[in-house]
């Protein structure tokens, strides 16, 4: 370039792809001696090593500077730009100037050294209202110009302004969302108001506009989404319609302006839908002076509750507009009164009160619509929901603010709590704790005359959730639904009980609603009401009506713990809670029943006053029985009787030794009844479940030693002490002294059954055992164990109990020799054996007729007897 904004390309100094390689290539071009700049242009290339021509003496000015907004301002405002000089001279000559005269400049250097920066200031002038646009020019002789566009506009506080600084929505002003969410709603922080969504919607006050008049806004993006602002009008109170759109492309991060114009003279209101827009201000258009807007300072509900006397609210209404507002205030019940009818406001805001006026003998549910309407517009009316319980102060009133279930109340599965759904509701009611009928809570005894009234207050936590109603006039034994005027009970649905009501049956169809119920008495009498709920959290609260007519003494079984299935001969546990009803400590005895035959009692234990009390009765059942089983708890002043439980006995597994089982059980048993007798001295077993020393102590008394077969050899059948006692397997018991076992016999629990019998087996002798009884001539050619410790061959008529065990020999097997061995040692045979101790006198003999001087371990002959060394 010769001028610094024309470019030349050279055609000798083009280079394609194939002129250059990956290896470095060296290029010369001639260049023109007038060239102030040289620029490359290439993709793909590297470049180094650059040589020829001479550096400029001449200065080269550099100028930073980007577009300034100064948006909308009321004051002088300020922005700056520098000027740098990067050549090889001073830098003079330079010249600041703008196409609008509305900005101006300070700082602007005579020279700039070499190598030095001077910052200049732009100021815009607010003295000349309305848009200002101007394009600045940086200019020195022989440089290069540098241009840049400025901005701003000049607010004029005669015409209608709002800057938002007050953080919230602006009097006059008002705000609605275009969707059934009342979270899209405009939102006001850091002195500018947003709009996140497009059915945000925020609209002006009554505004007139003359011909040619245009309003300007400050807006930017509130994020990166696709913002846009549309803009509606009203024009003399009809409907909005859209003016204009401006669209994200024409928004950015930082704030602009953008004007409204072109609109008719007329009155208007504008409405800006913010689709995530922040709006920093509006200057334009006039107020309209004579346009009174309405606003209610609350318009929550006038809920008086429950009353006993006259009770009043007040609310406030402001004018927000302009010129003079009128209100009428008008109830479409008498029993609510407004006062005044009428408010006439200009400046600063009026009262005026709804009352409630409660009549004595005019009890119940009242409500009412106040309505408050302006003149300039009766569509801008407000209503306000008026509602009063009007309450006899002599009748029975409950609403659990005392945080506990009351004296009296039969509560199962019900506890005293706030309103789980609602947020808004922070009083205590009394509310369902479990789901599917499972929650049923009954009033106290109450007292009415025919056609009384009883009124409370149903809440639910889901719209399809139900409470089924019920009351009692013959003290619960029987119970009726409950038909409110008024209210459609339902016949059941999913997720509902039959026959109870619920919101959805009733027209509501939200989360966390309230039905108001009421009974009337039908004749003179005592009431319970009985609720049962589909659903955790349901609850009723704020009963008003009857008369408490607790008994004397009253209480009620509130919990019953009865097993369905007993085992014989095994002790178990029932037991009966009772709820004191009445507020006086009782004192009470439970007596369990089956069939009406008494099987067990507890011991007398006090009921607490307004608490519960557990009584457990222990039971066991020797005979095998079934029918209704029940609880009678009382004392002098009560006698409450249970619900009736069926129940069944299971018999208890009996191994009797005379009596083949058709089928032995196997798996673990829960009751085992052992009918065995043990014999003095030497005695065979087997059980279908392992031996313990608990059990060997109860058969064999103390002493008993048990052994097992391990050998056969040479007529020897060796036994040892037993090192396992395994279920089913046979072994031999010696027994000192033979214990007493009470009828039925001896009682295990809960062992492991095997069903079928083991041996133990060596060198063709079996030691075989058996659960059956063997009758007779079923141990013909067997060997059986008699006490004495002799080993018996079985005869023709020979028989042997059950639970037992014999021997099955070689049919060479030499009887003579035959003999049980403990650990190699004979068993004496002799009907006198017994422990000879070293130091006795007399000759000793082994069996050979060996004189021996020291007995050791065995069966040795002393005096002419047998005698036993242990």
């Amino acid at each position: 370039t010769t001028d610094g904004k024309v470019w030349t390309t050279l055609s000798e100094a083009v280079y394609s792809d194939a002129d250059l390689t990956t290896n470095w290539v060296e290029k010369e071009v001639t260049i023109p001696a007038t060239t102030k700049k040289i620029r490359f242009v290439g993709m793909g290339i590297s470049i180094d090593d650059i040589y020829g021509g001479e550096y400029s003496t001449a200065p080269v000015m550099n100028v930073t500077a980007a577009d300034v907004s100064f948006g909308m301002v009321n004051a002088e405002a300020t922005a700056t730009f520098t000027i740098k000089n990067e050549g090889k001279s001073d830098l003079t000559g330079i010249e600041v100037t703008s196409t609008d005269t509305n900005f101006t400049f300070e700082g602007v250097p005579t020279t700039v050294a070499v190598g030095e920066t001077a910052t200049v200031t732009v100021k815009m002038s607010a003295a000349n209202k309305g848009m200002h646009e101007g394009t600045v020019t940086v200019a020195a002789p022989e440089q290069e110009s540098k241009t840049f566009n400025v901005s701003g506009y000049v607010m004029d506080e005669e015409l209608f302004t709002e800057t938002f600084d007050g953080n919230a929505l602006p009097d006059g002003w008002t705000m609605e969302s275009g969707s059934t969410s009342t979270d899209y709603k405009w939102t006001f922080a850091n002195g500018a108001a947003t709009g996140s969504n497009k059915n945000a919607r925020l609209i002006t006050p009554a505004l007139t506009i003359a011909e040619g008049e245009k309003m300007a806004i400050e807006i930017k993006k509130y994020n990166t989404w696709a913002c846009t602002l549309p803009i509606y009008i009203s024009k003399d109170g009809g409907e909005f319609t859209l003016f204009k759109t401006i669209a994200n492309t024409e928004l950015s991060d930082s704030y602009k302006v953008f004007f409204i114009d072109g609109l008719a003279a007329g009155n208007y209101k504008i409405r800006f839908d913010g689709d995530g827009i922040v709006m920093n201000a509006i200057n334009g258009f006039h107020l309209n002076m004579n346009a009174p807007s309405m606003e209610m300072v609350s318009t929550e509900a006038a809920a008086f509750g429950k009353v006993t006397a006259n009770d009043s609210k007040t609310y406030t209404v402001k004018n927000v507009g302009t010129g003079e507002l009128t209100v009428n205030i008008a109830s479409d019940n008498e029993a609510f009164t407004v006062e005044p009818a009428q408010l006439v406001i200009t400046d600063e805001p009026k009262d005026f009160t709804v009352t409630f006026n409660y009549t004595e003998g005019n009890y119940g549910n009242f409500t009412a619509n106040i309505t408050v309407t302006p003149t300039y517009n009766e569509d801008a009316k407000v209503t306000i929901a008026a509602s009063a319980k009007a309450m006899d102060p002599n009748a029975w009133d409950e609403d659990f603010e005392a945080g506990t279930m009351p004296i009296g109340w039969d509560a199962t599965n019900w506890e005293v709590g706030t309103f789980g759904y609602s947020t808004t509701n922070a009083t205590q009611i009394a509310k369902a704790t479990k789901t599917a009928g499972e929650s049923v809570l009954v009033t106290p005894r109450l007292e009415a005359k025919a056609n009384d009234v009883l009124m409370w207050e149903a809440d639910f936590d889901w719209y399809d959730e139900s409470i089924r109603v019920e009351y009692s006039n013959d003290e619960k034994e029987t119970w009726n639904l409950v038909q409110i005027d008024g209210l459609t009970m339902g016949t059941g649905a999913t997720g509902s009980l039959t026959n109870s009501y619920r919101p959805q049956d009733n027209g509501i169809g939200t989360r966390g609603a309230k039905l108001d119920m009421s009974f009337k008495a039908p004749a003179d009498g005592f009431y319970y009401l009985r609720f049962t709920s589909s659903y955790s959290g349901n609850g009723v609260d704020n009963f008003n009506g009857f008369k408490l007519a607790l008994k004397e003494h009253d209480a009620t079984i509130s919990n019953l713990d009865i097993r369905s299935s007993f085992n014989q001969y095994t002790d178990h546990q029932v037991s009966v809670t009772v709820k004191e009803m009445v507020g006086k400590d009782e004192e009470m005895t439970a007596k369990f029943f089956i069939n009406g035959t008494q099987y067990g009692e507890s011991v007398t234990e006090t009921v607490p006053a307004g608490g519960e009390k557990e009584f457990v009765v222990a039971v066991r059942l020797n005979e095998v029985i079934s029918g209704d089983a029940y609880f009678v708890v009382s004392n002098e002043n009560l006698e409450l009787t249970s619900e009736k439980v069926a129940i069944t006995t299971n018999p208890a597994v009996v191994l009797d030794e005379t009596v083949a089982l058709e089928e032995m059980p196997s798996g673990y048993q829960d009751k085992v009844v052992v009918k065995y007798t043990a014999k003095q001295g030497w005695n065979t077993i087997c059980l279908p479940f392992a031996l313990t020393d608990e059990n060997l102590t109860a058969l064999f008394g103390e002493g008993y030693k048990v052994y097992e077969f391990y050998q056969y050899k040479d007529g020897e059948l060796g036994f040892r002490i037993a090192s396992r006692r395994y279920a089913g397997y046979p072994y031999i018991v010696y027994c000192e002294t033979v214990p007493t076992i009470e009828e039925p016999g001896y009682l295990e629990t809960y062992v492991s059954f095997t069903s079928s019998e083991k041996y133990d087996e060596y060198n063709g002798a079996r030691f075989q055992g058996t659960f059956a009884p063997m009758p007779a001539g079923t141990m013909e050619g067997k060997y059986g164990v008699t006490p004495t410790g002799k080993i018996q061959k079985g005869g023709a008529n020979a028989w042997m109990k059950g639970y037992r065990a014999y021997f099955e020999l070689p049919e060479d097997a030499d009887p003579s020799k035959l003999a049980i061995t403990i650990d190699g040692q004979a068993i004496a045979t002799g009907i006198d054996a017994m422990e000879m101790l070293n130091e006795l006198n007399g000759d000793i003999y082994d069996l050979q007729g060996r004189k021996v001087n020291h007995a050791q371990k065995g069966v040795f002959i002393q005096n002419g007897k047998k005698v036993l060394v242990k």
